[in-house]
């Protein structure tokens, strides 16, 4: 059957290859090479535009071997492929929880998503969540500080300022953090604070 498969797709002939490349999948009692031809059958699917079809297939090789991670980069490729907000920020979530090394600056793609979909406040616990693992990661401190002062929350935003300054080891982009800080304090009528925070 894999063969007639093989067969079918080399001839151009899609949906008998699909269909035979699906017997092939439902009789594979291995999980593994269930899941290779899965993704098989997703990258075929994806050739031919068929993005939906496509992505069903890296979601059940998703599912029915995690191990792999072929599948779940191909699901998240064909979900990005789709321009869905929606499924970008779960592939942006999913990813977080997938690398921990990757997580900050997943969580603020994923806040970035939330902000344009309209919802600020979970943004910002997703750049919380962010700025606890790397305190002073710039794209992050960037969009915690413009939605901080959108709402109208100098104090706030400066606060954050405040500890990417004092985690960075970098003495010269703690003074920045700080100047910053201390900027905003001072636009808010708050002189005392920004004398403090430098």
């Amino acid at each position: 059957l894999a063969d007639l498969a093989e067969l079918e797709r080399a001839d151009g002939r899609l949906d008998e290859a699909v269909a035979a490349l699906s017997r092939v999948i439902d009789a594979e009692p291995d999980l593994g090479r269930r899941a290779d031809r899965l993704v098989a059958l997703g990258e075929l699917s994806e050739k031919h535009g068929r993005i939906g079809e496509a992505a069903a297939a890296y979601a059940r090789a998703a599912a029915e071997y995690p191990d792999d991670p072929r599948a779940a980069r191909a699901l998240e490729r064909t979900q990005a492929a789709g321009g869905d907000k929606e499924s970008a920020l779960t592939r942006h979530l999913q990813a977080a929880e997938r690398s921990p090394a990757r997580a900050p600056m997943e969580l603020t793609y994923a806040a970035r998503l939330l902000r344009e979909l309209g919802r600020g406040d979970e943004a910002l616990a997703r750049l919380d969540m962010a700025l606890t693992a790397a305190p002073a990661l710039g794209p992050a401190i960037d969009l915690v500080v413009e939605l901080q002062l959108a709402a109208g929350r100098a104090d706030e935003a400066a606060a954050v300022l405040g500890r990417a300054a004092d985690a960075s080891d970098e003495p010269a982009l703690a003074q920045a953090f700080r100047m910053r800080a201390a900027r905003m304090l001072l636009r808010a009528g708050r002189a005392g604070d920004a004398l403090a925070m430098v």
